[in-house]
Formats: C-alpha cells, structure tokens, sequence
C-alpha cells in the first residue's frame, strides 16, 4: 500500500513544471520529482543518495554566491516553522525563484519543503526591460493594482531626484499633489476596470526636494500580460508647457474680457445712435416715401449700424461660448414662420448680391429653440451664402425627416475646398481669404456651438465647384 501511495505521490508531482524536494528533520532527503533534478542538473546517483549535504555541495559549485545560499539554508534549519522567498543567481546567467516552507504532519513539524521555479527568461526579460527604459528620456514605472512602485527608470532620478532602486515599493500616489491625487485615483480606478485600457492625466509630483514638478503620464493596463503583470505609466515633464498654457490661457481671458467689456460699452451710444437715426426718418425734415437723398443716407446709416451692432453680438457670443455662459431661453417657436419672418429682411440684399432667391419652407414646424439665437444662425448662413457665391442661385429649405426640423441653405456657388471642410466651423476660421470677402471667420463656430446647445448638429454638404449646403438638423419640439 506505501509502494502504491509513494508511486502515485511521484506520479503527481512528476507533473509539476517546479522543483520539488521534501527534506526531513534530520536533513534527509525524503523525496524529489523529475524537475528538481533536471532544474539543478543533478546526477541521478546523487538525488538518490538521500544525503541533503551531498546535494548542497553540488548544487553550492553552480552558484553566483554560495555562501549566501547555504547561510540561509542554515538560517532555516534553525527556525523550522518559518517561511522564504527569494531569487538564487547562477553562475551560467540562470536565476530560480525559491520558496520553502515546514513540512508540518498533524501539526507538528516533520522537516521542509523547497520548490524551485527557473525564471532566467523572465530575469531576462525584466533585464532588457530595464535597459532599454533606462534610454528613455521619460520616465518608465511599473505600478502594482495597489499603487506601489515595482520599477521606476532612471529618468526619474534625473527628474525627481529619487534613486531608482531606494524608490522601489514606494506608494506612487503619495507622491502626487493633493489637489490632483483624486483625479488620479479616479483615473486609475476606471484604468483598472478594464484589461488593455489607456489613460492620460496630469498632477504635480512631489521631487525628493519637496518641491513639485508638474507631469503628464500615459498609463496602460497589462496585469493580465504575464510578461508584465503591472500598470505601464509613461511619464514626463510638462513645466514649461503648463507655464506656456498657463500664459496662453490668461492672454485669451484678457483677450475675452477685453472684448467683452468693449462690446458692452459700444452697445449703449450704438442704440442711442440707432435711435436718434430711426427719430430723423420720422421727422419733418426728410422726405416720406424713402426716395430723397436724406432718407437713402440714413437708410444707409442705419444699415451701419445694425451690421455693427450683430458684430458686437457675434464678439459677445464667442467670449460667452469661450466661458460656458452662452444662455439659450428655449420657446416653442414654429421655425417655418421665423425663416420666412426674419428671411424678408433679407430679400434686398439677395437682390443687390444677384441671388436668385427660392424658398420651400414647411409650415407648422415647431421646435423649442431660443429665438434670437436661431435668428444669429440664419443670419450667418444667409450672409455666407451671398457673400461666397453672389450671382448664383440660392435655395432655403424646411422639411420634416425622422422626428426633426431639417433646415438648408444651399448656394450653387464654388463651395469649399477640401482642406477647409471642417476647419470652417473653428474660431477665427474662413472658407477663402480673398479682399473682396470680408469677415473675422467667428460666424459658422458660433452658429454650430448654437445649435448643438440646442440638441442639434450644423453640417456641410459640399462639393467643391459644385456649391454648398449648410444643413441644420433640430429635433421637433
């Protein structure tokens, strides 16, 4: 019955790819599986031997440090309950993680059992790893799912000031800023929650100085790698671009503060201007009937200044947009009505631009909208329309599709070139830049941001000779 149970004992463990070897409480060897001697490149006769010095003694000559082996074996010996862990060096460039633990029968301990794992490939691997992250002008760290620091290349010395291998084990997000470590958290955690997934994020990094250098890392889950079995970060130093985009960040808010305050304060003598216009026409002194040279000159005037008044509302609306306050008072409008009402102010100006003008608009079509807002978009695709194709024919459309309004503006001028498609619809953008062609390029950027906060999307159909359409798309109310 023993020879049977010690065959299937053998039998099982010959099965394992570790080194097994059970030693008893008088340091004889009791039992080993196939691997351990192939692991050690043992002869057969001395595994057999049962004689566990004999086995050091050999096992001791392929050794990078014996002395250190064989001290901790000796070190084990003396305290028979304790357990181990570690990495053995081989002359020959192998390495064997070893771990060992008391060989307890019904409590009580009979001797111990070592295993032996050959990780050399692995060594290897980690060896290249570390080389080649150590060329690497950004910081390399493997971080472990508890946030612990397991590598950290030699640009973070240079950075930070911190020793890489004294860095080991350290907690990284102990080292980030207070203001920023919550960010960085939530972005490991959803980085965590998803096997192969990539992140980027920004804090400050406390250096060995206590000072802070400001950071951008990319970080990319590979715990399921076996190669790897951490958190990838890249990482690297963003103190002159934060100070760059810091400057350019302030430029832009006195820019928009300039312009926001400017606009305000032209509004107020511009409608006293405009007033003051519209009380002449209605006075005694210039003709009625609008076809005296006073009347013309005011209409004129007046047409000045209602261009320069929508200009102030356009440079109102981007700082607006640009600070998240572009209000929009949504009504339930019937939107077929408002292009036709707002379309015949217009009609003039078609005809000085030689568009011919065709209009197909659905009646009855509601959409809750905020009304002057819609009337800034229609403004500025009718002033495009002109502006880019005078003398072609301009087509308006309003139909119902799927649950939405679609609205069209469709010139049979030369379109947009290719390259321009998409830049149209950014800030300080314009289709051509030609003197003929005036305009700061805000129209289009402000008029989309109008109708996505309506729920809505603005889009160019266009081919380019062919002419283009501006198609607004809002859901019905």
């Amino acid at each position: 019955m023993k020879m049977d149970e010690m065959a299937l004992l053998h039998a099982v463990f010959d099965t394992i790819s570790d080194g097994i070897l059970l030693v008893d409480r008088e340091d004889r060897v009791i039992f080993s599986n196939r691997r351990f001697g192939e692991l050690w490149r043992i002869p057969a006769e001395v595994v057999s031997s049962d004689d566990d010095r004999l086995l050091l003694g050999f096992i001791s000559d392929q050794l990078l440090y014996p002395e250190a082996f064989i001290a901790r074996v000796n070190e084990l010996y003396q305290d028979p309950i304790s357990e181990s862990f570690d990495e053995i060096a081989f002359k020959d460039g192998r390495f064997f993680e070893r771990s060992s633990k008391p060989l307890l029968i019904d409590g009580s301990w009979q001797g111990r059992i070592w295993s032996f794992r050959d990780v050399s490939s692995e060594r290897q691997g980690k060896v290249l790893f570390s080389a080649v992250a150590d060329l690497s002008p950004d910081i390399i760290s493997l971080i472990s799912t508890e946030g612990n620091l397991t590598f950290n290349s030699r640009a973070g010395e240079r950075i930070h000031g911190y020793d890489p291998e004294k860095i080991i084990g350290k907690n990284a997000f102990d080292l980030i800023h207070p203001d920023e470590r919550p960010d960085v958290e939530a972005v490991m955690s959803r980085l965590l929650a998803s096997d192969d997934s990539l992140a980027r994020v920004r804090y400050r990094y406390r250096n060995k100085d206590q000072t802070y250098s400001w950071m951008e890392a990319t970080a990319v889950n590979l715990l399921k790698n076996p190669l790897v079995r951490s958190l990838v970060v890249i990482s690297r130093e963003i103190g002159q671009q934060k100070e760059l985009e810091d400057s350019l960040n302030q430029a832009l808010k006195l820019r928009d503060d300039f312009i926001s305050i400017t606009s305000h304060e032209l509004k107020t003598p511009l409608t006293s201007i405009k007033l003051q216009l519209q009380m002449l026409l209605r006075s005694s002194d210039v003709p009625t009937g609008g076809t005296g040279a006073k009347h013309q000159n005011i209409d004129n005037l007046l047409d000045q200044v209602n261009a320069l008044q929508r200009l102030i509302d356009d440079l109102l609306s981007v700082t607006r947009i640009r600070t998240g306050k572009l209000d929009i008072d949504r009504q339930r409008e019937d939107l077929g009505q408002l292009i036709l009402t707002h379309l015949r102010s217009y009609e003039s100006l078609f005809r000085e631009a030689q568009c011919e003008l065709s209009v197909d608009v659905s009646a009855e079509t509601y959409v809750s909208c905020d009304r002057y807002r819609i009337e800034q978009v229609l403004h500025n695709l009718y002033t495009n329309a002109m502006k880019y194709s005078p003398g072609c024919r301009v087509e308006i459309h309003l139909t119902k599709v799927d649950g939405s309004a679609v609205f069209s503006v469709i010139d049979h001028g030369p379109g947009v070139p290719g390259d321009k498609q998409e830049s149209i619809f950014k800030l300080f953008e314009r289709g051509a830049h030609t003197p003929s062609i005036r305009g700061l390029g805000i129209g289009l950027f402000i008029s989309r941001t109008i109708i996505e906060e309506h729920h809505g999307f603005l889009a160019l159909e266009n081919t380019p000779g062919s002419g283009a359409t501006f198609k607004v798309i809002l859901p019905l109310a």
